[in-house]
C-alpha cells in the first residue's frame, strides 16, 4: 500500500466479520470454539485444564469427527470421551516445532558491563532461556487449518512459556525489548512482522496465536514495538512496511473499542464461554440469570482482552457482589492504560510518518495525540488522591490504586509533567506500595483471589514505572526508579537461585524470592516478559550490586530450618536417654519403697515387732489387696485381706 493512500484510511472503519448465528461466538470453528463436543469434552473434565482440549490439532477434517462424535451413544460418558479424544486427536503442542533462533549469541555484550558476578551469570542464563523458548508453526498447519486451533505464522517466534505454548500480543513487546538487548534483531523483526501478519489477516492483533483468541486482542502494543526497533535498526524498509498495518490496528481500536462519548474501553464483542477457559466461565455464570449470561461472558471475555484476566478493576467495589468475578463489567470502564496507550500511539505515528517524511500522517496523527492528551487528566487524573484512575459509566472512578495509575506515566499522556510524576509518587509512598520487598503489587485489593490483585507483582507494572522514571530531571524519581528495579532484579533473582533456575510469570509482593498465585490457573514459568525486563534493568543499571542480605535470603531461610531440625534431633537424642534414666529411678525407688512396706506387712500379720505405717503420699485414696497379690503366692494366707493406702 502506497503511502499517500494511508490517510483516508484514518476515517475508515474495520468491523469484524462475525460467525452467522444467534450467539457471538469466539470463531467460527465448531470444535474449537463451540458447539456440543466442545461442551461435552470441557464439561465432563476431560483434562484439568480446559486449554488442553481445544489446543490439540485434529487427525481428520472437522466433519469426519463431529460425525464419530454423533455416533457415540453416551455424550457424557468421561471414559468414552477421552477414548473419543486420543483417537481423534493428537498432543496439544504437536502442531509447534521447537525452534534455534540462529541469530542468538552466548554472551551478549550488555551483559559483560554487569558489575555484579552473580547478576551476569544470571543475565546469561536468561539469555540462553530465549532457545529454550524458540518455536515455529509446523507446516501441517498451514496444509489443513481447520484441523488446527493454531494459527499460521510467517515467522518463528518466542513464546511466554508453560501452557503459553503459542505467540501473544501483549508479552511480545517485553520479549523484543529483552531480545534487541541480546542483539536477536531478526528474531525481533521476525515476531513484529508476526503480529502485523495477523492485522493483515484479521483487522486486529488477536490475544494470541489460536483461533479462538481472534475475536478479541490485547493492549495495542504493535506501534510501540515498531518504533523500538526502528530506534535501534534505522531500518525505513521495515518501517514502509508495517505502517500500513499500524494504521489498520488504529482504526480497529478507535471505530470497534470505545464506550460513545466516553473513550477507549476493551468490548469483546463474543457473548459465549471462552473456549480455553469453559469449565471456569461456566462456574461464574451459574451466579447469574440465564438472561444475565451473554452479557457476562462479554465482560470475561473483555477482562482477558485487557490482559488483566481478572482482577478486582473490573468488579464491583460495592454492595452483595463485592469482588465477585460474576459482578465483572469490563465493558462498561473506560480503561485508563487502554486511553493512554492509544496517546501514545498517536505520538509515535506521527514520529513514524515523519521518518518516512509523509506529512499529512505525520500532522494528522499530531493533532490526534494533541485531543487526547488535553482531555486525558480530566477524564483519569483525581487531584484530591494524586492518582490516575479508570472510569466508569456511572462517572465514579475506581476507589483504590491499580498498577494501571502507572501507565499514565510511561505511556505519557496528559500535561501534568514532573510535577504531577512527584504528586503521584506522594500517593504510591502513602499507600506504601514502594516498600513490598517482593516488587509493586497489581492492586491493593488485598482480599481477592484473582491474579492481576495483590499479593501479585507483575513484570510489566515494574518496568512501566522504571520505564517511566528512570531518566527522568527528578533525581528523586531517578532514585524510586532505580529502588524498584533493584527491589524487582532482588525478588527474580532469588526466586530464579532458590528454584532451580526458574523464571516465573508473576511473583508474590510480601515475600522476595516467591512466585505469585490465584487466578485460573497454576503459576506459569519460562517466562517471556519477566526474561525481557530483568534485561532492561539489567541494561540500564549496569553498576548495581545485590546486597548479601538479599542474595543470601534463601541460604538463611534454609539454613533456619536445617537449625530448627537439628535442634528437634538433639532434643530427642538427649531427651530419651533422660527419661530412661529417670523411669530407671522410678522403678527402683518404688521397688524399694514397697519392698519395705510388704515386709513390715508380713511381719506385722505373723505376729512380729508391729511398725507404724509409713506415711501414703496419697492418703485419701484405699485399696484392698491380698497377701498373694503382695507375696506371689496364696498357699499360707488365702484370701487373708489387708487394708493399706495407695
Amino acid at each position: 500500500m502506497a503511502l499517500h493512500s494511508l490517510v483516508p484510511l484514518f476515517l475508515s472503519s474495520v468491523v469484524l466479520p462475525l460467525a452467522p448465528t444467534d450467539s457471538l461466538h469466539v470463531c467460527d470453528s465448531p470444535i474449537f470454539c463451540y458447539g456440543e463436543l466442545l461442551a461435552s469434552v470441557q464439561n465432563a473434565s476431560v483434562f484439568n485444564d480446559s486449554k488442553e482440549f481445544v489446543d490439540r490439532p485434529l487427525t481428520a477434517s472437522p466433519d469426519e469427527v463431529l460425525a464419530a462424535f454423533e455416533e457415540l451413544p453416551d455424550h457424557h460418558n468421561v471414559t468414552a470421551l477421552r477414548e473419543f479424544v486420543d483417537q481423534w486427536t493428537l498432543e496439544a503442542g504437536s502442531d509447534l516445532e521447537t525452534w534455534d533462533p540462529p541469530d542468538w549469541v552466548p554472551r551478549p555484550n550488555f551483559i559483560e558491563r554487569i558489575k555484579d558476578e552473580k547478576l551476569k551469570e544470571w543475565a546469561l542464563d536468561i539469555n540462553s532461556i530465549w532457545r529454550q523458548l524458540g518455536r515455529q508453526v509446523s507446516p501441517a498447519v498451514p496444509e489443513n487449518a481447520d484441523r488446527h486451533s493454531l494459527i499460521f505464522l510467517p515467522n518463528p517466534f518466542i513464546v511466554p512459556g508453560g501452557r503459553f505454548r503459542e505467540t501473544y500480543y501483549w508479552d511480545t513487546y517485553w520479549m523484543v525489548e529483552g531480545l534487541l538487548l541480546c542483539g536477536m534483531n531478526d528474531t525481533a523483526r521476525g515476531m513484529i512482522e508476526n503480529l502485523a501478519y495477523l492485522v493483515h489477516k484479521y483487522g486486529l492483533v488477536p490475544n494470541g496465536g489460536r483461533q479462538y483468541y481472534t475475536r478479541r486482542s490485547q493492549p495495542p502494543l504493535l506501534t510501540q514495538m515498531v518504533e523500538l526497533f526502528y530506534n535501534r535498526t534505522e531500518n525505513t524498509t521495515f518501517l514502509h512496511n508495517l505502517l500500513p498495518a499500524l494504521v489498520t490496528e488504529y482504526n480497529f481500536w478507535v471505530n470497534n473499542r470505545s464506550i460513545p462519548f466516553f473513550g477507549p474501553a476493551y468490548t469483546a464483542p463474543t457473548d459465549t464461554p471462552r473456549p480455553e477457559a469453559y469449565r471456569e466461565d461456566l462456574a461464574v455464570a451459574e451466579r447469574v440469570t440465564s438472561d444475565n449470561r451473554p452479557a457476562l461472558y462479554k465482560n470475561l471475555a473483555s477482562g482477558a482482552e485487557s490482559g488483566w484476566d481478572f482482577s478486582t478493576r473490573w468488579l464491583a467495589h460495592s454492595g452483595p457482589d463485592t469482588g465477585q468475578l460474576s459482578s465483572i463489567s469490563t465493558s462498561t470502564i473506560v480503561a485508563v492504560d487502554l486511553s493512554a496507550i492509544l496517546c501514545s500511539n498517536e505520538a509515535a505515528l506521527a514520529r513514524l510518518f515523519t521518518a518516512v517524511g509523509n506529512r499529512s500522517g505525520a500532522s494528522y496523527f499530531i493533532n490526534r495525540t494533541i485531543e487526547r492528551s488535553s482531555s486525558f487528566d480530566g477524564m483519569f487524573w483525581n487531584e484530591t488522591l494524586s492518582l490516575w484512575r479508570d472510569l466508569r459509566l456511572n462517572l465514579s472512578l475506581n476507589g483504590s490504586f491499580y498498577g494501571s495509575s502507572i501507565s499514565a506515566l510511561v505511556w505519557r499522556c496528559g500535561q501534568g509533567g514532573v510535577e504531577r510524576d512527584e504528586k503521584f509518587l506522594s500517593t504510591l509512598e502513602s499507600l506504601g506500595v514502594l516498600e513490598y520487598p517482593g516488587g509493586i503489587p497489581a492492586s491493593v485489593w488485598s482480599n481477592s483471589t484473582q491474579q492481576w490483585d495483590y499479593p501479585n507483582a507483575w513484570a510489566p507494572i515494574q518496568w512501566m514505572l522504571v520505564e517511566a522514571w528512570h531518566d527522568s530531571p527528578s533525581k528523586q524519581l531517578r532514585a524510586v526508579a532505580e529502588k524498584v528495579a533493584r527491589t524487582w532484579l532482588t525478588t527474580t533473582y532469588l526466586a530464579w537461585e532458590r528454584f532451580n533456575h526458574t523464571m516465573f510469570e508473576k511473583y508474590n509482593c510480601t515475600e522476595a524470592g516467591e512466585p505469585g498465585g490465584g487466578g485460573q490457573y497454576n503459576t506459569q514459568t519460562g517466562f517471556g516478559w519477566t526474561n525481557g525486563v530483568a534485561l532492561k534493568f539489567l541494561s540500564l543499571y549496569p553498576d548495581m550490586v545485590i546486597s548479601p542480605s538479599s542474595s543470601s535470603d534463601g541460604a538463611k531461610r534454609n539454613l533456619g530450618w536445617v537449625s530448627v531440625i537439628v535442634f528437634m534431633v538433639v532434643s530427642v537424642a538427649v531427651s530419651i536417654p533422660c527419661l530412661v534414666w529417670c523411669r530407671w529411678l522410678y522403678v527402683t525407688g518404688r521397688d524399694r519403697y514397697w519392698g519395705r512396706v510388704r515386709n513390715e506387712h508380713l511381719i506385722a500379720a505373723q505376729g512380729g515387732i508391729s511398725h507404724s505405717r509409713p506415711h501414703s503420699p496419697n492418703p485419701t485414696y484405699t485399696n484392698r489387696y491380698t497377701v498373694a497379690d503382695i507375696n506371689g503366692s496364696s498357699d499360707i494366707y488365702n484370701e487373708t485381706l489387708l487394708e493399706f493406702d495407695v
